[in-house]
């Protein structure tokens, strides 16, 4: 009976060192799997994008568009890329600074249909997919707009 009670504490002593050991190789992969991540840049952002937006007009219609617009690196800051065609906007580039996977236009002003306005907005990039939200306002008319962008 005592053989027993030996292979049993013994089995118990060898369960409760794998236990421990799990408990610091677990978490040690996790870190190592979480690592091995891609670094976003802005090289990422670069690229022909095809996107879809919608938003709710005066009449409360969601009104939904599809159009192209072209990312390059800005040659002035690090941190910059320039949107040609963004929220389907003609002339200059839209601005927008980079931070890891988010990026952010600044407020700026435009001219739509006459109209003089601001234009601001913010996004982020995961894999190959854009998602943004901006919006354009001018004296009583603010309109909100969400999209989705892919290579």
């Amino acid at each position: 009976m005592s053989l027993n009670l030996q292979s049993h504490s013994l089995l118990h002593l060898k369960y409760e060192q794998m236990k421990r050991l799990l408990m610091f190789i677990l978490p040690l992969a996790l870190i190592t799997m979480n690592s091995c991540k891609k670094e976003i840049t802005r090289d990422d952002f670069e690229g022909t994008w095809n996107a879809t937006d919608s938003y709710v007009d005066l009449n409360g219609s969601t009104i939904t568009r599809n159009y192209t617009f072209t990312i390059t690196k800005s040659p002035s800051a690090e941190n910059e890329i320039l949107m040609q065609g963004f929220g389907e906007l003609t002339g200059s580039p839209v601005k927008a600074t980079v931070s890891g996977n988010n990026f952010t236009v600044p407020s700026f002003n435009v001219t739509i249909n006459g109209q003089n306005g601001t234009f601001a907005g913010t996004g982020s990039i995961d894999d190959d997919e854009l998602t943004y939200t901006y919006s354009i306002a001018s004296p009583g008319v603010s309109l909100t707009y969400n999209g989705k962008a892919t290579k």
